[in-house]
């Protein structure tokens, strides 16, 4: 899944949006938030305009990549699982961001 960005955004920003989407669709423990948010802090960096992230799930890891450079990787099947319900769930906030979807 591939997104760009149309304006700058901090990366805190979209981890602090990632654990407040995961709290109100109740995709997640409190506890698991807190550590996905600070395995998050240590890959995500600040994104400008025009800018995308991309994430891919390969069965067993969720991969992050700014344009083509790899970022680094989550090793849960659980945050893989929520991180995508994000973009995907019904009730996502997300729905109209979809169109960005690559």
């Amino acid at each position: 899944m591939t997104y760009e960005y149309r304006r700058d955004i901090k990366a805190k920003d979209l981890i602090k949006t990632s654990q407040e989407e995961w709290d109100r669709l109740k995709l997640c423990t409190l506890t698991q938030s807190k550590l996905w948010a600070d395995q998050l802090s240590k890959i995500w960096p600040d994104i400008s305009s025009g800018d995308s992230l991309s994430a891919w799930f390969d069965g067993e890891n969720t991969h992050f990549y700014q344009q083509e450079k790899f970022l680094g990787k989550v090793s849960n099947k659980d945050f893989s699982r929520a991180f995508f319900q994000i973009w995907l769930h019904k009730k996502s906030q997300t729905s109209e961001l979809r169109k960005g979807l690559k």
